[in-house]
């Protein structure tokens, strides 16, 4: 091992040197991770996955050519249910020793193993979706990782979502950051923050405060909790968008059941962040940990003819979803969403160019993977076929016949909605908006109506023609009521900057 170590740090260049030439989330190629630490080290780790504990190590980042080394890491496993598996996942802490440092701008390197994804592609083809919704960017990729020098395969190289993409997404990180796990539910159990700070998940917390821990206050999860909580009415919309950005969460919920991805919130209470914006004074939504999508199923479920309107069984406790499907305004902005993401974002024609590219750029490194092996028997055969079918077992259908027959059944459930159907024969251009909308439509308009989400009339200047001004109307988002000369109606939201 040791003569392996000198060779690397000979052979290839100095940091300092070489930082600007290795993209951290290289998305062009598949670079190499070498972790030495002692061996008894190593065998601790394996030992007690659930323990977490980092084990102080050195780590080289190279493509082969230029390399980055690292000394005083930490390495330990990481994930959930996933600590069970044979084939690990790792975090890597950059800032094991100075809680300061910092690697191409982050902390934290999350190694997931995808044990049980014979493609290895279904967590970076969801936020490559998520990322042209116009959610939050996710940057992936993917290493070959060493740990003393043995190959432990390939893993998905995903950025951790903590004070650094904070800052880069939200311009701050002063707010609460609220690590969500299964149970998560969002149901209220009383006024107390101790109870909701002392719900455990196993071992870890249920809704895990990462930021400001010193404070430790539970106070404004309370608070969110308890307007989602609320009885539905028509101020139930107005009195959570004081503190929620139920806007976001209606286009993530969107995504996961478009994608199929039941281990969220919706279905199985779980894999979610909250985020408590100090300067909006709102919580925002983020998904997590995507692997369970695309097909994988444990429960001898269908996901691709799952109704989004009936994502899961009336008797689960889902507050936050279920009362936004109560509200019409909230429903209409969430079938608006499933109708444009399916026709636009999720569906084959939009994620095959990429799944073909990863099939080709992960093909040459999975033979070597043995630790695929371990848990499923998966081979470079199931790798190949995982793409275009089922390979048995959890992984029901494969990527590609998932979109195609989830893409169509979306469009099935949705042609009965008149919100989709008008939708088609009539759109708003630009979205978002400045000065005026514009409204294109097979059909004449005989009156347009602008509403706040709440669905309180604004006075706007229509001039009878396919124009409104709403110049004078501030940021935020909106809905248009049109009614044709045919006497139809539809109403869309649109964006005002």
């Amino acid at each position: 091992m040791l003569a392996r170590l000198l060779s690397i740090l000979i052979l290839l260049t100095s940091t300092l040197l070489t930082q600007a030439q290795l993209p951290l989330f290289d998305q062009q190629k598949v670079n190499s991770i070498y972790v030495y630490l002692p061996q008894d080290s190593m065998n601790a780790i394996y030992q007690d996955p659930f323990a977490k504990k980092y084990y102080s190590a050195m780590m080289v980042y190279t493509n082969g050519v230029d390399a980055d080394t690292l000394y005083d890491v930490g390495l330990r496993a990481r994930g959930n249910t996933s600590l069970q598996a044979k084939k690990k996942s790792y975090k890597i802490s950059i800032n094991f020793i100075d809680t300061n440092r910092e690697y191409k701008g982050v902390r934290k390197l999350n190694l997931i193993g995808c044990h049980n994804d014979p493609t290895y592609a279904r967590q970076k083809v969801f936020f490559d979706m998520y990322e042209k919704a116009g959610l939050h960017k996710k940057r992936i990729s993917f290493v070959k990782l060493y740990i003393n020098d043995v190959y432990y395969g390939i893993q998905s190289n995903v950025e951790e979502i903590d004070k650094q993409w904070l800052k880069d997404v939200y311009n701050n990180a002063s707010g609460n950051l609220y690590k969500c796990s299964w149970g998560a539910r969002l149901e209220f159990l009383g006024t107390s923050p101790s109870v909701y700070r002392n719900l455990k998940t196993g071992t870890e917390r249920t809704y895990d405060l990462q930021t400001n821990e010193q404070l430790d206050d539970y106070s404004d999860l309370v608070k969110l909790i308890q307007t989602i909580n609320a009885p539905s009415g028509p101020l139930y919309l107005k009195n959570l968008d004081t503190i929620f950005n139920w806007r976001l969460y209606m286009k993530n919920m969107a995504m996961d059941v478009l994608t199929g991805n039941w281990d969220n919130y919706y279905y199985n209470s779980s894999n979610y962040i909250l985020y408590h914006d100090s300067i909006t004074k709102k919580f925002h939504f983020i998904t997590i940990d995507t692997d369970n999508t695309f097909g994988i199923d444990w429960d001898g479920v269908d996901w691709a003819s799952i109704s989004p309107y009936a994502w899961v069984p009336t008797s689960k406790v889902r507050p936050l979803a279920q009362q936004l499907l109560k509200d019409t305004a909230s429903r209409n902005l969430y079938t608006f969403y499933l109708d444009s993401l399916n026709r636009k974002i999720v569906n084959i024609d939009s994620a095959r160019p990429l799944l073909d590219t990863l099939k080709a750029r992960l093909m040459p490194f999975v033979a070597a993977d043995s630790f695929k092996n371990l848990d499923y028997g998966y081979n470079l055969q199931d790798f190949k076929n995982g793409f275009e079918s089922s390979t048995g077992a959890h992984d029901k259908t494969g990527i590609k016949p998932f979109l195609i027959k989830r893409t169509s059944f979306i469009k099935q459930v949705l042609s009965n909605v008149e919100l989709s159907k008008l939708e088609k024969n009539i759109s708003i251009v630009p979205n978002p908006a400045n000065n005026t909308v514009n409204i294109h439509s097979t059909e004449k308009i005989i009156n347009a109506v602008i509403y706040t989400f709440a669905f309180q009339e604004i006075k706007t200047q229509w001039n009878g023609g396919n124009t409104i001004d709403v110049s004078h109307l501030p940021a935020a988002t909106y809905w248009v009521q049109i009614i044709t000369e045919k006497n139809r109606k539809v109403t869309l939201p649109f964006v005002k900057q």
